[in-house]
């Protein structure tokens, strides 16, 4: 069986786009894992943050470091309107 360089040329750009298409999907993967679970860090830590004490809380995400701030949340006097 003989092939000519233009059957060999486009088996390897069949071959080279595959790889590439393989090789960015695992990458998109791994991002969308690695933002799914700085997310649900985040979520752990606001909820169990308490709502009296104003801290920072960071998390590390793919993109670099998030910062948030939260607010203390104090109690109304009594007859204080909303």
């Amino acid at each position: 069986m003989k092939f000519t360089i233009r059957e060999m040329l486009l088996i390897t750009l069949v071959a080279a786009v595959l790889l590439g298409w393989y090789a960015y999907h695992r990458r998109m993967v791994a991002r969308d894992a690695a933002w799914e679970k700085a997310f649900e860090r985040l979520a752990n830590e606001l909820a169990t943050a308490s709502e009296t004490i104003p801290r920072e809380i960071g998390i590390d995400t793919p993109n670099g470091p998030w910062r948030i701030w939260q607010k203390p949340v104090l109690p109304l006097p009594p007859g204080a309107a909303r």
